[in-house]
């Protein structure tokens, strides 16, 4: 019996991760995407929010989660803008925008 194992390097696993990783990022619509490091021991299934927390804060996502929580909107048309505040501007000015929509 002569079996051979089949080699299985990093690179593979790491391939394979990758692949995984934009299965998910096509199968969604994020906005953003952010890495953070869940340890600094970079073990899985293994989470550290005191280590994680710092990142988060750092990287701006705490801040645009309390604007997003506060109800402002992260994609407006332009056409909604013009609908809403169109009426601010001038004549002239608001028909050159309904035609540029």
């Amino acid at each position: 019996m002569n079996r051979k194992r089949a080699f299985k390097s990093v690179g593979s696993d790491f391939q394979k991760q990758l692949q995984s990783l934009m299965d998910t990022l096509y199968s969604t619509t994020p906005h953003f995407v952010r890495c953070v490091n869940p340890n600094q021991f970079k073990r899985s299934q293994m989470y550290d929010a005191e280590y994680v927390r710092p990142q988060l804060r750092c990287g701006g996502l705490m801040e645009a989660l309390r604007i997003l929580k506060l109800g402002y909107p992260s994609r407006t048309s332009y056409k909604q803008i013009h609908e809403r505040f169109g009426h601010l501007l001038p004549k002239s000015k608001s028909s050159t925008l309904i035609d540029l929509i």
